[in-house]
Order: structure tokens, then sequence, then C-alpha cells
């Protein structure tokens, strides 16, 4: 779990676009346009969100006690949480969400989006050693898929920790023992068919390793999760890593990295997924012994993704604007593979209007029932 807010407020670069009042996602924000180039008109469009919901489990009072305690209460939180969610389900196509707990997906907010048209898939976390309650009261990651627009193919949940000790991606250290298996982050990954334009489309889902003290860890994750993705792709296609690779250097294959990654844009995760490589031999941070990997450089073996939120967070008012909360940077990301010609970037959905900005003093408050915002980037499909 994590105990960040989402972003630092900036105005961003770009055009702005008028923000719909009524919906409680965009009320007081606003969309701006990263299209490369003018929309063909008749293009096909897929909305992908991101959020954190904060888990109730998590609301600890020695990070929370600085909010009243109405708005820490699940009673309040839970029908902001619903509304969000039926809100989000008519401006998204593909929903990624992360400390989602199980016992309220199974009873509340599955039967809720599947009444508005949305097919979803979930993964569990696995019980810490401090883990008093029920099972059922643990988080997870889930993927709602608007069954209209696309036909879910496949997925594969993951957890992490099972992956660790599989000798074919790791050799075991005592590093690796005591840093990364122990921790019970999961992820999910699906492969769904976009059923007008017959795009395959692979989407992932995670929430990293929250401690600011494991950037280490966070790598490995997101290398493992790379590994892992692209044998789903391999496995679709039917080919080999080398042909993966040109298949997507030609484009034609579409991939989204969706979730919190509780990694910041100056980070070894921002830089490893951007570029596609990391040489951790030379970065003092990470400075673990994990047995041989891929040698010193770490690939993602899929030739790099693009943050949509990147010439937001470039932004120079982006810098200098910020919540009065502890840690105001963006973690939460929505990735797609650099090559793809398939999806192409259209808007994003922006921060907080700073007009607005007295009003919040904290997160969560009477308006947002997280400490996170939601994320969502719109597409279009060739």
């Amino acid at each position: 779990m994590n105990i960040v807010t989402v972003a630092k407020i900036f105005r961003p670069v770009g055009r702005s676009l008028s923000i719909n009042v009524d919906n409680s996602i965009t009320k007081e924000r606003n969309w701006f346009d990263v299209s490369p180039s003018k929309r063909p008109a008749g293009q096909q469009t897929i909305t992908v969100s991101t959020y954190n919901l904060l888990s109730q489990q998590y609301m600890w009072p020695e990070v929370y006690n600085h909010i009243p305690s109405k708005y820490r209460s699940w009673e309040y939180r839970l029908p902001l949480i619903n509304r969000n969610l039926i809100d989000l389900s008519r401006l998204a196509d593909i929903m990624c969400f992360q400390e989602m707990e199980f016992n309220v997906y199974q009873e509340t907010w599955k039967p809720l989006l599947k009444n508005h048209g949305f097919d979803s898939i979930f993964q569990k976390k696995k019980p810490p050693v401090y883990w008093t309650k029920s099972k059922d009261q643990l988080d997870g990651v889930s993927i709602f898929v608007n069954s209209n627009k696309f036909d879910l193919l496949n997925y594969e949940p993951v957890e992490y920790s099972e992956h660790f000790q599989n000798p074919q991606y790791f050799t075991p250290t005592e590093d690796l023992r005591e840093r990364a298996m122990s921790r019970n982050t999961v992820a999910l990954i699906a492969t769904m068919r976009h059923k007008k334009t017959g795009t395959i489309i692979f989407v992932t889902n995670t929430h990293l390793y929250w401690s600011p003290e494991f950037p280490d860890v966070k790598v490995l994750q997101t290398y493992l999760l790379a590994r892992l993705l692209r044998r789903t792709m391999r496995n679709y296609y039917k080919v080999n890593d080398y042909q993966l690779k040109e298949i997507m250097r030609n484009g034609e294959a579409n991939a989204l990295l969706v979730g919190d990654f509780n990694s910041t844009p100056d980070s070894m995760v921002y830089e490893f997924l951007q570029t596609g490589s990391l040489n951790i031999a030379k970065d003092t941070r990470f400075n673990y012994d994990y047995g041989e990997l891929d040698g010193a450089i770490l690939r993602t073996g899929l030739l790099g993704f693009e943050s949509q939120y990147k010439s937001l967070v470039s932004s120079s008012e982006f810098q200098r604007r910020e919540h009065s909360q502890p840690f105001k940077r963006f973690i939460d990301y929505i990735w797609v593979n650099k090559y793809s010609k398939n999806l192409i970037p259209i808007r994003v959905l922006g921060d907080i209007n700073i007009e607005h900005l007295d009003r919040f003093s904290w997160f969560p408050n009477e308006s947002y029932p997280s400490d996170h915002l939601p994320m969502l980037a719109q597409f279009g499909i060739r």
C-alpha cells in the first residue's frame, strides 16, 4: 500500500478541452490534447483508466490521523467510490484498479459494473505475516473490460513472489529472498480483442511494492512483469523473442502497462520502461546481489514504452504546484509501447484545476474518496 497523492498540481502544456461538471471523475479537471496529428474522421477510440482506490484496510491512524474521521470512514467513502466507478464506466473502456478489496469486489463492484456492461478479472494478494483479518478482506488488482467493445480472450494472474523462485528468471540469492520474495505484490496480464477493428491489445495491471526504501525491488518486479508479458505475446503470436521484437518494431503489436508503479519520473522503473533497458551495474540504487539476471543490463525485450502523461509531467507548472501532502509526484501510469501503429494517443485527463485546490487540504476528503486520482488516457485505434 502507499500513502501518497497522485500528482503535483500543474497547468499542462497542450490544448485544454472542456470538462463535464456532472461527472465525478471529470469535475474540476480538464482533458488535454496530446495527439501528434489530427485524428481521422470516424476513427474508433478507446479510453483506458487506472485508479488506486485506497483500501479501507490501509486507513491506518498513524498515516491518516490528520484527516477528519468522517472522510476516513468507509460508510462515507464507499458511496463516493461507487459513484466514481459508475462515472468511470461512462468514460473508460478498460478500467484498471489497485487496492480493490476482494470481498467488496465480489459483493458490490463486480455486479455493479456488470450492470454497466463490464466483465472483470481479479488477482488477490496473499496475506502478509501481520495479517489477522479474513483473507477476503485482502486487496488486489482488477481489470474491467467493456464487453460491448472487447472480447476478453485470455488472462494470466501474477504473483511476483512465486516467479522470483523460478530459476528460469532468477538465481536464488540472500538479497532476493529477503528483499523481493517476501512481498505479496500481484499483477494481471490480459489479452483482448477490439470487436470493431479486430485489434489485439495486451494489458497489464499492477501495484508495485510501496516502500521508497526498495527501488531495486520495484525494478525487479517491473522486469519480471515485462518478461511475463513478453511470454504472453510470444505465445499468442507463436513466435520467438527475435520475431516478437520485429513484430513490435513494425508497430503490429499493442501493449499497455497500467497501474500504480509507486515510482516517480526520476526513478529506475521509469527509466527502465521508457528506454527498454537499465544498466544496473552502474546504478548505486541497485546495490544488491540478485545473481546473473540478464547480465549487467536489464532489458524489457519490448523496445520501450511511453507514458501518456509524459508531456504533462515535463511541464514547468507541474514542477511548481503541489498539494499540501507529504508526497506529490506521479506514481500511477498508463504506458503504451512506443512503436504501436494501432494505438494513437489522443488526450489525457489532467489534475484538479488549481482554482479549486483551496477546498482540498487533504485526501481523501468530502469529494475525493482516495489519496489517488483516476488517470485516463484516450487512444485512437487504426
